[in-house]
């Protein structure tokens, strides 16, 4: 798949593919009210283009919903 200019200059600026950073910026805001928007804000982007970006990545943005104890036991 193509990336697009912004995706590749994120990936320019952080040193790593797109779905890594993506994929950071969710977890630096797990369990947080608003996470998506919060961590698009940390990106410089919408948070329109955050979800739409997670689906072309497979990202599920819901494993991030819960705190990362919560996760890892299942519940």
């Amino acid at each position: 798949m193509a990336l697009t200019p912004t995706q590749e200059k994120l990936q320019a600026q952080m040193g790593r593919d797109i779905q890594s950073v993506l994929m950071e910026a969710l977890e630096t805001r797990r369990g947080q009210t608003h996470l998506v928007a919060r961590a698009a804000l940390d990106l410089g982007l919408t948070d329109a283009t955050l979800y739409q970006w997670c689906r072309e990545f497979g990202i599920n943005i819901d494993e991030y919903r819960r705190l990362a104890d919560a996760a890892g036991r299942g519940e």
